[in-house]
């Protein structure tokens, strides 16, 4: 059974989008199973120009039509531009539609102590954001699309962390919100489910086939724990789809010379450990990716990149793929393919 969070249900609004032409009913019903927990990351490339916005607009409205409603801004590099190219997808009112937002102003870093470099913007303590900057925010989006926030994760000894949380509870009670997620990191994969007596609805982190070890440990973590977690980057950086050593053959720039296939060899090695999962297995190593993330009961929702139609194909009926196996779950979970220096975070 898949698994889904109540709180984002689709209890209003139209049922999804029909099915594209070239899919019957019995393909429709198959693959809604899966596009239920997935989603699509949007991060317009900067360098790409009107045609590379418009190919994207083409992508998000895609996947739209085939039952993708879920999309991740909250990782774009140009959030300003993420929201314009969603609303400039969906301008028609969409309440079907629910979108992952980042915060919309943060609070500045703290001064650095002498001989000590700035700390990082993770670790910066969450700051609500101005109701007025998000309503502001929400009339960029498509119209009546649900909005979650992320919000930053909070690093250990962070203050008043209830009384964060008790607002951005309040936040959803007076519909401002629909939700939040708070961003967890590699040092703090999931905290309590509960802060005081107010629970965290969703939690939103990285992770990757390459991680096995660590999905395991978060399985036992949150064992017989009602868990939402959004993951993001299931292609660890493209290396598992292939985009990855795609770019790093095609780069002239002038540091880009033969010692870079070495680089790229060492980079692969734990990826090259994965070839049980395709070997004779009728699916992709992208496929078994997300396959594998979705095999987890506490994953609400996979954002997948913007991918052509004819790549975002390949995901929309994993159901007709062989499952993966205890046996294969095992073997990514074991520790053998763990990246070590090449941990894409």
């Amino acid at each position: 059974m898949l698994f889904r969070r109540e709180g984002l249900a689709r209890d209003t609004g139209p049922p999804p989008a029909a099915a594209p032409p070239h899919m019957s009913p019995n393909e429709l019903s198959r693959s809604q199973r899966v596009t239920d927990r997935l989603g699509i990351t949007v991060d317009p490339s900067m360098g790409t120009g009107p045609a590379g916005d418009r190919a994207l607009v083409e992508h998000l409205r895609r996947a739209h039509a085939n039952g993708i409603t879920r999309f991740d801004l909250a990782a774009a590099r140009s959030p300003g531009r993420a929201v314009s190219l969603l609303r400039t997808a969906f301008p028609a009112p969409s309440p079907e539609i629910t979108v992952l937002l980042g915060r919309t102003e943060r609070e500045p870093a703290p001064a650095a102590p002498a001989g000590r470099s700035t700390p990082s913007l993770a670790r910066t303590p969450v700051v609500p954001v101005v109701p007025g900057a998000l309503r502001s925010v929400r009339d960029s989006l498509p119209p009546q699309a649900r909005v979650l926030l992320e919000v930053p994760p909070w690093s250990t000894g962070t203050t008043g962390i209830p009384e964060r949380v008790a607002a951005l509870h309040r936040r959803v009670t007076d519909h401002e919100l629909d939700g939040w997620s708070l961003r967890a990191t590699r040092e703090q994969d999931l905290p309590p489910a509960e802060v005081g007596s107010e629970p965290v609805p969703h939690f939103s982190i990285e992770l990757s086939l390459l991680e096995g070890a660590r999905a395991a440990s978060i399985s036992a973590s949150v064992d017989g724990r009602s868990v939402s977690v959004f993951v993001r980057n299931p292609f660890a950086s493209g290396r598992l789809d292939g985009s990855r050593i795609a770019e790093g053959l095609s780069d002239r720039r002038p540091r880009a010379g033969p010692t870079r296939l070495p680089e790229l060899q060492a980079e692969f090695a734990p990826v090259l450990a994965l070839g049980f999962l395709t070997e004779h297995r009728g699916r992709t190593l992208a496929q078994a990716a997300v396959q594998y993330l979705l095999t987890k009961p506490w994953v609400e929702t996979v954002f997948l990149p913007a991918l052509p139609p004819e790549r975002q194909a390949q995901f929309l009926d994993l159901d007709r793929l062989r499952p993966l196996t205890p046996e294969e779950i095992d073997r990514i979970e074991s520790g053998a393919v763990a990246p070590g220096d090449t941990d894409p975070f």
